[in-house]
């Protein structure tokens, strides 16, 4: 069944562009057509290939925001997803150095940045891009290991130390390293006339680690490359990504042996180097440089990739290969870069304004990651469903959004109802939005249509406006053998936070991990809270298993007593809606006093839900 479809947009194919729809299933481009599923309204909008960043540092600043004010790592990737999303960027390579230089770039650095990756589940594919500083021996081991592991996707090899060692002469130049260090310039200095001692043994390390790359399959580049000679050598290593190449004879020689180029999209935004070095565009239109990155400022790709096709040499599809299929290419994905059946379901729905690209949705792996302000205008009118999810995530300031809502969003198109029942209320609880969610639980009295109404606990009656195409999942017993480290849980609990216990846990299957993820208020008993994460560990106590519970943003310790409800959801259907069925719906509070819902939780052979 298709998940999303996209209708009415001119959508930019490998032949050029047509008027064709798309249907994206399990994450992938399905069809070109408009047949079932969730429709976002492209008309007037170009759809195109998601953006591939082959090469991404902006992320350091987020790490490091001022020289040696150091953030954790997994805040500074959460902003740093969210932007990449807000400007249609859906597979990152970021740009990770290794170096012998303390701080930011040092090897407890790399190791946490590694670890926070891994650690989380990403919207965007942020992929890793080892940035291995030639003179940095004392870490070869450490590469080699991830290399071989397959937590690296791409290896450069850089070699600044050279370039650094001429500029510590300079008090003003040398304090950019050293305050990045957080050391004085005189211990930096220091440690810098070491590290070149090893100079001898840099071109072993050198083909060490490409023989590695090569072994793993990886695709390398070199960074920096300040003459034909060092590109030559480089190629005879089996790296064919000519990065930043430092005069523009180097880059015409790379191409002609078959190389990729690669140059910065802010070059072509700002009409220059920042270093003084060719200008990008002019080397675009020659065919010297065929993939632009974002280097160090994300923003820069959707907008350089419509400079350079109103240049009036390059057509758009030539244009926006160079921040899509080249660059997907050269890192050897062949599952994206292009919209073509089988190919990712990632795409970017773009306004243009007289030649001024204005990004309207993201999506990625076939759901939505990012709007803006007009594209939460698009879903509301074509989807009623995410209603009140548009309510809580717009931002009249910002169309910037945070990769917790972003996630949000993409259970929401996933999950469907179960999310309106379940996960929702996270969302109004931490954005402040106005609408009230409440919850209904009780007994079928009757379905008259789209409109259920529930006989209450309390003995009152409550309605129920059931959207179109509403949904029925079934409640039904499980039991604490099937928690286990990795599932993924709700518990609606009570008491302070260093004594929670539960009052129920609902097991999701599989197929609904992520589903409404966080801690919020909830409103089965007063002052209860719903965390909906996953069980890192179960301890025996004698009040009953202690569970530890993690979500983005936080962690939980949840105490289970025996006799707790315990249950999973199945699929349903709507011949279960019956009179004396016990329900349970959740949605936005409406003026007439019933909630809005797209679908419906029934206990199966009469189980109450207890959420």
């Amino acid at each position: 069944m298709a998940e999303l479809c996209i209708r009415g947009g001119r959508v930019l194919l490998p032949d050029g562009l047509s008027d064709v729809d798309l249907r994206l299933e399990a994450g992938r481009i399905a069809a070109f057509d408009g047949v079932g599923g969730r429709v976002f309204d492209a008309r007037g909008l170009l759809v195109l290939p998601g953006i591939v960043d082959i090469h991404g540092d902006a992320f350091e600043r987020q790490v490091q925001p001022r020289p040696g004010v150091d953030f954790p790592v997994d805040i500074a990737l959460r902003d740093t997803e969210a932007q990449l999303l807000a400007n249609g960027i859906t597979t990152a390579f970021h740009g990770i150095t290794l170096s012998w230089e303390p701080g930011l770039r040092s090897l407890p650095a790399w190791q946490a940045l590694l670890a926070a990756l891994a650690g989380q589940r990403w919207v965007c594919d942020m992929r890793v891009h080892l940035r291995w500083e030639a003179y940095n021996l004392a870490a070869s081991d450490t590469a080699l290991a991830d290399i071989a592991a397959g937590r690296v996707h791409l290896l450069a090899f850089n070699d600044h130390t050279p370039s650094i060692l001429r500029k510590l002469a300079d008090p003003v130049a040398g304090a950019k390293y050293s305050e990045r260090a957080a050391m004085t310039l005189a211990d930096f200095s220091a440690l810098a006339r070491r590290i070149e001692a090893g100079a001898a043994e840099v071109p072993a390390a050198l083909e060490r680690l490409a023989a590695a790359a090569r072994a793993a399959g990886l695709p390398m580049a070199s960074h920096d490359d300040a003459s034909i000679e060092a590109r030559t050598g480089f190629r005879a290593m089996g790296a064919r990504i000519c990065e930043f190449p430092m005069a523009e004879a180097v880059g015409i020689a790379a191409r002609q042996a078959g190389d990729w180029v690669v140059m910065g999209s802010p070059n072509v935004v700002r009409g220059r180097s920042h270093l003084g070095w060719a200008e990008a565009a002019r080397l675009a239109e020659a065919g010297v440089c065929n993939i632009l990155s974002s280097d160090y400022f994300y923003p820069a790709m959707l907008r350089a990739a419509f400079i350079m096709a109103g240049r009036g040499v390059l057509d758009l599809a030539q244009a926006w290969a160079l921040v899509s299929a080249n660059p997907a290419a050269a890192a050897g994905l062949a599952d994206r870069g292009a919209i073509a059946p089988g190919l990712r379901g990632d795409l970017v729905l773009v306004a243009e304004e007289g030649g001024r690209p204005r990004l309207v949705a993201t999506i990625a792996q076939g759901r939505i990651a990012h709007l803006g302000a007009e594209g939460w205008e698009r879903w509301q009118a074509r989807d009623d469903r995410c209603r009140a999810g548009r309510r809580a995530h717009v931002d009249h300031r910002s169309t910037r959004r945070l990769p917790m809502n972003g996630s949000r969003v993409m259970a929401c198109l996933a999950a469907g109802p179960v999310l309106l029942l379940l996960g929702l209320s996270a969302t109004f609880a931490q954005t402040g939005a106005p609408a009230t969610v409440r919850s209904v639980r009780g007994t079928v009295e009757t379905l008259d249509g789209n409109v259920l109404t529930v006989r209450t606990p309390e003995g009152t009656d409550a309605k129920v406006t059931l959207a179109s195409g509403w949904g029925v999942r079934a409640v039904v017993p499980s039991s604490l053998a099937a928690i286990k480290p990795g599932t993924f849980i709700g518990t609606a609990t009570v008491g302070p936070e260093n004594h929670m216990v539960a009052k129920e846990v609902v097991v999701f299957p599989d197929a609904m991990k992520g589903t409404g993820e966080g801690s919020y208020p909830w409103d089965l008993t007063p002052e209860s809270t719903m965390t909906n994460a996953t069980v890192d560990a179960e301890v025996a106590q004698t009040s009953g298993p202690e569970l530890s519970l993690s979500y983005k943003g936080g962690t939980k310790t949840v105490t289970v007593p025996e006799g707790v409800p315990i249950v999973t959801f199945e699929p349903g259907d709507k011949a279960m809606v019956v009179p004396g069925a016990h329900v349970f719906a959740r949605g936005p509070a409406q003026p007439d006093g019933s909630i809005a819902a797209t679908g419906v939780a029934v206990g199966r052979n009469g189980l109450t839900p207890p959420m």
